[in-house]
Parts: structure tokens; C-alpha cells; sequence
């Protein structure tokens, strides 16, 4: 039995409207595009962080001040490898001072076809944890998309590779996680945050991310 004309016509109309709200919402520029797009915005980000930092306080640009050695060992670490920077990592979210303690890089998923993030942080405790919090919020175009909290313990406890295994003990620690980007999200821009809290709720790790798929 041959199908309607009706029925032919909605389900083209329903296929058309699928595949256009795909190109629009979802399809992603390719890979390379995505990586220079992000390197050209964390450019951006870095040559405007240094202008606020010399406005606020020249004297000590150039300085040994701890805070911006830190951020210019970082930086000059993507600089030197050619990465594609998109987030810092700090020792606490707020105050002047904050030392980096690591990065957020993009790069080529070539088992997905896609991209994904990798997370460097090399940053010594100075006390024990011995359990505490993850906090994630995420934004989408600017707006509230996802915010949740975990057991910092069991956060990658089902993996094969673990990063965090407590208690984490005082002294330096070194950590590389590869961390997935769905080929599904719809394209646009990202900022997240997400911070570490200890036993006592004292923040003693704070990441911030800016990207674009």
C-alpha cells in the first residue's frame, strides 16, 4: 500500500525541521575551526587580563609578586606547547593573590571524532583532606544551564583511572584528567566554574572555563 500524499509531505516536513534545528542548534564547525577560534579568544582573555592588571597596580607587573609569576609560568607553558588555552585553575575562587595552580586545554578527540578538554593542576595542599565537595555551575549564552554538587571522594570513583583518591594528603600533587565534550551539545558559548571544598567547607581549589563548540 502505497502511503498518502499527506503523510509523505509531514514527514518530510518533520525530516526538513530535524535537520535544519541540527545545522542551527548542534552541527559544529570542524575541529580545526573549533581550536582557533579558542586560541584567537584566549588571546583575547590574556592580552585584556594583563591591561587590567597593569591599570590596577603597574608597580608590580614586573614584579616577584607570587600571584602573577604563577600566571605567567602557566601561560608561558601554553605558549611553549602551542595549546589551546580555555580555563585557569586557581588556589581559591576570590581575593587578590590567588595563585594558578593550572589549566583547562582544548584539543582534538580523535577517538570521538570531536574535541575535549584536559585539566593540568599541579598545586601543593597544605593540610590534609580528608573528604569534601566538588560545585559545578555552568552557563549557556549567558545563562543558567547546570549547577550541581558531588562527593569530591567518589567523584571519579567508577573510572578505571582514578584522579582523586582520598584522603588527599598535604604536600604537592600533580593531576591530568581528560574530560569529555559531547558531540551533542548544542553549539554556542560555555563558562563554568567549579571549586573544591575540604572537611571544614574551606575552598582549596577553584576552576573557571570559557569556550565555545
Amino acid at each position: 500500500m502505497m502511503p498518502s500524499r499527506r503523510l509523505v509531505v509531514t514527514m518530510a516536513i518533520v525530516m526538513t525541521t530535524t535537520l535544519g534545528a541540527y545545522f542551527v542548534f548542534i552541527r559544529h564547525p570542524p575541529v580545526d575551526v573549533l581550536l582557533e577560534q579558542n586560541m584567537r579568544a584566549a588571546r583575547e582573555r590574556r592580552i585584556l587580563a594583563r591591561q587590567v592588571l597593569h591599570e590596577n597596580n603597574p608597580a608590580k607587573v614586573d614584579s616577584d609578586d607570587p600571584a602573577y609569576l604563577s600566571r605567567e609560568h602557566w601561560e608561558g607553558w601554553v605558549a611553549a606547547n602551542k595549546l589551546v588555552s580555555i580555563g585557569d585553575i586557581y588556589d581559591r575562587c576570590d581575593g587578590k593573590g590567588k595563585i594558578m595552580t593550572g589549566k583547562a586545554i582544548m584539543l582534538a578527540d580523535e577517538e570521538n571524532r570531536g574535541i575535549k578538554a584536559r585539566i593540568y593542576i599541579n598545586i601543593t595542599w597544605d593540610h590534609d583532606i580528608e573528604e569534601g565537595e566538588v560545585n559545578l555551575d555552568v552557563k549557556y549564552a549567558g545563562n543558567d544551564l547546570y549547577n550541581n554538587h558531588f562527593d569530591l571522594c567518589q567523584l571519579d570513583a567508577k573510572e578505571d583511572v582514578r584522579m582523586i583518591i582520598c584522603p588527599l594528603r598535604e604536600g604537592p600533587s600533580f593531576w591530568k584528567k581528560d574530560l569529555k565534550i559531547p558531540n551533542f551539545l548544542p553549539k554556542g558559548r560555555y563558562q563554568t566554574k567549579a571549586w573544591i571544598t575540604d572537611q571544614d567547607s574551606k575552598i582549596v581549589l577553584c576552576g573557571y572555563s570559557d569556550f565555545t563548540i
